[in-house]
């Protein structure tokens, strides 16, 4: 996004990267292991959809906590 005089500007930009190299080298680097917010990350770069921002606030909305159990409802129901 760029400020210009008659508001904001967005522009574009495509950026290739290799996924499969992307994908192995977050499985190797142990960060799965911290927990669920790693395994949304990953699944938002398998995807290219963004996860984490809707399932929170689908969580926020439910009343639900955010575990395993509810992200693989939230997963099958926005799939």
């Amino acid at each position: 996004m760029t400020a210009t005089p008659q508001g904001w500007q967005p522009e574009i930009i495509r950026v290739d990267y290799d996924r499969a190299l992307s994908l192995r080298r977050f499985s190797e680097s142990g960060y799965l292991a911290t927990g669920l917010s790693a395994e949304v990350f990953r699944q938002e770069l398998l995807t290219s959809r963004s996860l984490y921002t809707p399932y929170w606030a689908w969580t926020e909305a439910q009343k639900l906590p955010r575990t395993d159990d509810t992200w693989n409802r939230f997963i099958v129901q926005h799939s």
